[in-house]
């Protein structure tokens, strides 16, 4: 004769689990304002090393810019549409700086918008306002003819990606306990 199995399972324990779970989730700033601080940390870490946070080399200084750097010559020396030299006393506001650097203004001006969570979607913005730091970040011509090299400030590289899935991981192993 065949025997009758009967299984009974009370899923009240799940429930309430998953329940906690939900409203944990909805949490999900927490780790995004990490993340957008981390990111403003390794901008701010770039200039010093010059871009090789973000797995890029900068390069130096034109020849023309380490000379007005130095006191040699003044911005305004040189008129490239007319490839004609007038000379012009060095300002003090055009020496000394580093690369990148010079008054701190693109340095201190990453900002973060967010974080913005929606229903299962949540992001946060990190950017910099400063006028100027979209052209170092893609390169330009300005409009005198001179060249702005491409220096990036900000970027997702593995570093950044590595460590973004450890405070995402970290916070999923915090709620879940």
């Amino acid at each position: 004769m065949a025997e009758i199995f009967k299984i009974e399972y009370n899923d009240r324990e799940a429930r309430i689990f998953l329940k906690k779970i939900t409203k944990k989730l909805d949490k999900i700033q927490e780790p995004l304002r990490q993340i957008g601080n981390f990111m403003i940390a390794e901008a701010i870490q770039n200039f010093p090393r010059k871009g090789r946070i973000f797995g890029e080399n900068w390069p130096d200084w034109a020849e023309s810019t380490r000379r007005v750097r130095s006191g040699e010559i003044s911005f305004r020396t040189v008129h490239k549409p007319y490839k004609r030299v007038i000379p012009v006393s060095p300002r003090p506001e055009d020496k000394g700086g580093s690369l990148m650097e010079k008054t701190g203004r693109l340095k201190k001006g990453f900002r973060i918008f967010g974080p913005v969570v929606g229903k299962n979607t949540g992001s946060i913005e990190v950017y910099n306002p400063i006028e100027y730091a979209k052209y170092h970040q893609f390169g330009a011509v300005l409009w005198t003819g001179a060249k702005l090299p491409r220096r990036v400030l900000l970027k997702i590289a593995r570093r950044q990606i590595n460590k973004i899935r450890q405070i995402v991981l970290h916070w999923l192993d915090k709620i879940l306990r």
